[in-house]
């Protein structure tokens, strides 16, 4: 579920990054609460901690986030890579770092949701007739 939707008119394939401006609207608890934690985590940032120094942070929004045609994946071992890569760099540039949200992605392929899924259970013998799974008779 996306946290952000891209505005996507007359873009069949597009894919957006930081400096696209997004219209969210959300309708599903998911994704409204994926929101909401991004949201208290960029508003948080700045915030005195214990010992007075400013909680520094940022959202990572790793790739699936796009709703769209096409959809861009990532490994999960790489968007743990992402925040321990992060952590320093915030320490080291706060000032341009913290209160930003990046997003997260590797070389994985870019494919819609069936052809994506077809990698994996078009071999169990599923089809898909145009979006909607033709299941086999056995």
């Amino acid at each position: 579920m996306e946290v952000v939707e891209p505005n996507m008119k007359g873009h069949p394939f597009y894919r957006g990054n930081e400096d696209n401006p997004y219209e969210a609207v959300h309708r599903h608890p998911y994704t409204c609460s994926k929101a909401l934690a991004e949201q208290l985590v960029m508003e948080a940032n700045g915030r005195k901690v214990n010992g007075g120094l400013p909680m520094v942070t940022c959202a990572l929004r790793p790739i699936g986030i796009y709703a769209s045609v096409e959809h861009g994946r990532i490994y999960v071992g790489n968007v743990t890579c992402t925040h321990v890569l992060v952590a320093p760099e915030l320490e080291e540039e706060a000032a341009l770092l913290g209160g930003q949200a990046y997003f997260c992605y590797d070389k994985s392929l870019y494919k819609s949701y069936e052809d994506f899924n077809m990698e994996f259970l078009g071999p169990c013998g599923l089809r898909l007739i145009g979006i909607q799974p033709l299941l086999p008779y056995w």
